[in-house]
């Protein structure tokens, strides 16, 4: 019984001596709140998205130009001016409305004569000999007064 007694007095004279110091001491309190959370809604914004450059097939009868893009060259079959810009193919009509010129999108025909091609084509090999194909296209590389120039010579299905 003495050692409960004895156990019991010095748990009262540490807790005195704690309590006693800490009422010296100021104490931090650190007070836990929720989190506030706060709805922010997804913000919406329009992106115009640059327009994709629209490169007509050669093949498309119908499609209809008012101006010919920059850096086109005129190059004549069977006296019959044919504009030609990055592998198209144009030829000026009339729309009867109202007289006005524009350009259609056509088939170029076997024999013309270009002085470039457009980026992308690429090398074919068709009976042993190189050609260049680009948009259903086939050219022959020919040398005409010392500067390489392309032929059509044949399409592809």
């Amino acid at each position: 019984m003495r050692q409960k007694i004895r156990y019991w007095k010095g748990l009262l004279i540490l807790l005195f001596a704690i309590t006693g110091t800490l009422t010296d001491v100021q104490a931090q309190v650190f007070v836990r709140r929720p989190v506030a959370r706060v709805y922010h809604p997804p913000v919406r914004r329009v992106v115009v998205a640059p327009r994709p450059v629209v490169v007509p097939p050669v093949y498309g009868a119908g499609r209809f130009f008012a101006v010919l893009p920059a850096g086109y060259t005129i190059t004549y079959v069977n006296n019959i001016p044919y504009y030609y810009a990055d592998g198209i193919y144009y030829v000026k009509t009339d729309r009867p409305e109202n007289n006005e010129e524009i350009y259609r999108a056509v088939v170029p025909p076997l024999g013309t004569i270009v002085p470039s091609l457009p980026e992308g084509s690429k090398v074919v090999i068709v009976d042993g000999k190189n050609y260049f194909r680009f948009d259903d296209v086939l050219y022959k590389e020919i040398v005409i007064e010392g500067t390489i120039k392309y032929v059509v010579t044949g399409y592809t299905d």
